[in-house]
């Protein structure tokens, strides 16, 4: 893992870019998120990253990302907030899972 959200989300774009100039027509991404833990970034870090690559990256490049967070060392607040960070999971607005 990166030391930054802001490192990460730089090092995801240099490599999406490069793929794209290469003619690769899908990525696909999977991140454990326990790595954050380790490297001390925080909750609103994490979400503003979480944020800014599902509207930017997300939006921009052929790409399919899953972030995993694991329930035994996350919060569920921490949880529910990553998952406000992406409106259109699965195409299905989150009340849509949350029952409101």
């Amino acid at each position: 893992g990166m030391s930054s959200g802001n490192k990460l989300y730089a090092f995801f774009e240099q490599s999406f870019l490069q793929a794209s100039k290469q003619g690769i027509q899908g990525m696909r991404v999977l991140g454990d998120m326990a790595w954050t833990l380790k490297k001390g970034i925080g909750v609103e870090e994490l979400n503003a990253f979480e944020s800014r690559y599902n509207q930017g990256l997300g939006h921009r490049f052929p790409v399919i990302s899953l972030c995993q967070y694991d329930a035994r060392l996350f919060s569920g607040t921490a949880i529910l907030s990553a998952l406000k960070c992406h409106n259109d999971t699965f195409h299905y607005p989150l009340n849509h899972f949350l029952g409101a």
